[in-house]
């Protein structure tokens, strides 16, 4: 089977860039962008390694006076770790919104230098993970017929 990106952590990366790096962009303009595709972004990869991260997990348990209490203990997860790895995205924009599909393509390399997908990125507790660049882009301009 192949491996994916959910296409929310994309979205989720230009509407936080665009709310805390000062990008100039409206967050309700960003929304109006649409990935398009299903719900996993396809990705490229040579390799793929396995890392074991310590994760806080929160469980209940009774105490000795028979209340139940949330504890929270670190516990290990195996995650695989994809270090170089591509994606081929798919967007439309409103051009009322957007003055030029180069802004549209400033906002994904601010994501992608600033905060990252997954759960490793850098906007999570300072990570070195998901961090990503726009290697190119091309435009097709497709007016609506209506």
């Amino acid at each position: 089977g192949r491996y994916g990106f959910k296409k929310d952590s994309f979205m989720g990366a230009i509407l936080t860039a665009s709310m805390n790096f000062h990008t100039g962009y409206n967050p309700n303009h960003v929304k109006s962008i649409t990935l398009l595709g299903g719900e996993f972004i396809p990705v490229d990869y040579s390799e793929i390694q396995m890392r074991v991260d310590l994760i806080e997990m929160p469980s209940r348990a009774k105490s000795q006076q028979g209340r139940e209490e949330e504890h929270r203990s670190k516990r290990p997860v195996v995650r695989g770790a994809i270090k170089i790895w591509s994606v081929d995205l798919t967007l439309t924009y409103r051009e009322n919104l957007f003055a030029k599909p180069s802004e549209v393509i400033a906002l994904f390399v601010t994501a992608g230098e600033s905060v990252g997908i997954g759960s490793g990125r850098k906007e999570k507790k300072g990570g070195d993970f998901g961090l990503f660049s726009v290697e190119s882009a091309e435009v097709a301009i497709q007016k609506d017929t209506k």
